[in-house]
């Protein structure tokens, strides 16, 4: 006689968070203490960031803070009071982090924010009745500031590209696509296609911020020369290949990953001796250009997809204070 297959698995949701799934009653005392136990709070944590269109960095940080909060607290989601967000935002506020270092007013806010945001979504969809996070207070922000390249360390960047044979042609396309104001998950994300010879075409990125992005005359011979070497060396030139390859011995000639582009930058900015250096300052470097420059701050958020004028204030700030400097200089300088 063929074997029957198992009935549906039945969940039972517990006051203590715990789902516990188990076999119908049929099943032996041995057969049921086998039955293996689901955390009820993590489900509800991955329900939530699927819902999310985030990026990954973005969703690995939700989940990294809703995490801490779990291990702070054994009560389940719907046992959480407001008493209990005030008493986890004082010990973020009193207790060192991991690293033994204060926690930063902008840190807290992000952790606070994080689960407002989740504990909002589990009232939306009636997994719990009120929302313990509502009337909580979180921390000022502090004025976001733009965090640029200076120019010789650009230069820098580029020049320590150049000396390394092996990578010159990717790394040197590298910098040029991130001098344009990309975000490194945009550049590794980028295909063959995605470069029509005068732009570039983002078509995913953080917040939906998708666009164009114009290439310099510099920038498009680089990228041509970096295509070149491709079919050169027998890589698969194809619309739909990645622009930017991995060439470690493991992964040569695959889609090079954020953390592969990360890893490889850092690499140049400690040969530069450029400290405190990730490839998003690249972003901030542009933008800032394009202000200085004197473009109207909605003509550069075209370019740098920033969706608001407050997300891109850092920089329209910049430009501002240089104006005023130099003006006062101009006007006053030997008045006073």
């Amino acid at each position: 006689m063929a074997k029957q297959p198992d009935p549906q698995l039945k969940i039972i949701e517990h006051s203590s968070g715990l789902e516990v799934v188990e076999k119908p009653a049929t099943r032996s005392p041995k057969q049921l203490s086998d039955v293996p136990v689901i955390d009820s709070h993590w489900l509800r944590v991955q329900e939530f960031l699927r819902s999310r269109e985030l990026a990954k960095t973005t969703i690995k940080a939700y989940a990294g803070e809703l995490r801490r909060f779990q291990e702070w607290t054994p009560k389940a989601w719907h046992q959480v009071t407001r008493r209990d967000i005030e008493r986890y935002k004082q010990e973020l506020q009193t207790r060192p982090s991991r690293r033994g270092t204060p926690r930063s007013p902008e840190t807290i806010r992000r952790t606070l924010a994080t689960l407002q945001s989740f504990f909002n979504w589990m009232t939306v969809h009636d997994y719990i009745v009120k929302d313990p996070t509502l009337l909580i207070e979180l921390p000022k922000s502090l004025p976001a500031v733009s965090k640029e390249f200076q120019v010789e360390e650009v230069r820098e960047l580029r020049i320590e590209a150049r000396g390394n044979n092996k990578l010159q042609a990717r790394d040197l396309a590298m910098l040029s696509v991130l001098e344009h104001g990309l975000r490194a998950s945009e550049a590794v994300g980028l295909n063959i296609e995605d470069y029509d010879g005068e732009r570039l075409h983002i078509r995913v990125a953080k917040t939906d911020s998708i666009g164009t992005v114009p290439l310099t005359d510099k920038a498009r011979s680089v990228l041509d020369a970096y295509l070149n070497w491709l079919m050169r060396n027998g890589f698969e030139v194809t619309p739909e290949s990645p622009l930017f390859i991995s060439l470690s011995p493991r992964n040569k000639g695959k889609r090079l990953g954020y953390h592969g582009l990360y890893k490889e930058f850092k690499k140049l900015a400690e040969l530069c001796g450029i400290k405190n250096a990730h490839p998003h300052r690249h972003r901030h470097t542009f933008a800032t250009s394009l202000v200085l420059g004197g473009m109207d701050s909605a003509k550069a958020r075209r370019l740098t997809r920033h969706k608001t004028e407050g997300s891109f204030a850092r920089y329209s700030q910049k430009a501002l204070d240089a104006e005023a400097e130099r003006e006062f200089l101009e006007r006053f300088a030997e008045d006073l």
